[in-house]
């Protein structure tokens, strides 16, 4: 795609083609988020092997302790690369939204190469998304573990108990309250006797 795009660009007119800028911007927009080809690149350099899948739970409190410098840089690293890498992507898209609604609703421009460009894009922004969510990942671990990091997993599994329980009709936390409230009113109607 990136071969085929930048045949284009050299192929156009670039004064009068709107297509080709919006390839130029998209590609400048990429270099600003140069943290994330820095980190790959150091990874190579300086990173450690993860244990495998078994042994990273133990091995994760011995490992945050025994982290070298060149570790702890490559985690700082993970992490503005990640916000860099967001904020270019966001401003990126949505600057090709915006650019892609007005050719099709306010200036009615909208042709094939709009079409063909934005069908392009896709693959990149499919490709921005996965490196996203790899990059998410090895900022803070799993889905999981992002959650914690973010303090949602409390959040979510009470909400998740809370839907549980006023979904069903008669859920388990009801039975007890009624099977504790029947056991309460049977202990007093045996006083009375």
């Amino acid at each position: 795609v990136a071969a085929v795009l930048a045949l284009t660009i050299m192929a156009t007119d670039l004064a009068t083609a709107d297509v080709v800028r919006m390839v130029a911007l998209y590609g400048s927009w990429s270099t600003l988020s140069w943290p994330v080809n820095l980190f790959l690149a150091l990874r190579v350099v300086y990173g450690r092997r993860p244990p495998p899948a078994a042994a990273a739970a133990a091995a994760e409190t011995a490992a945050e302790a025994t982290k070298t410098a060149e570790e702890r840089m490559l985690d700082t690293l993970a992490h503005v690369a990640l916000g860099t890498y967001v904020v270019t992507l966001a401003a990126n898209w949505a600057w090709h939204v915006c650019w892609l609604w007005r050719a099709a609703f306010v200036t009615h421009t909208f042709s094939v190469r709009h079409a063909a460009y934005a069908a392009a894009c896709v693959n990149l922004v499919r490709d921005d998304c996965i490196l996203a969510g790899w990059l998410a990942t090895r900022s803070f671990g799993t889905a999981a573990d992002m959650r914690a990091y973010a303090g949602l997993d409390v959040v979510i599994k009470r909400r998740v108990v809370r839907v549980a329980e006023n979904a069903l009709p008669f859920s388990l936390s009801r039975r007890r309250r009624a099977s504790s409230s029947g056991a309460d009113a049977a202990a007093a109607a045996a006083k009375q006797q």
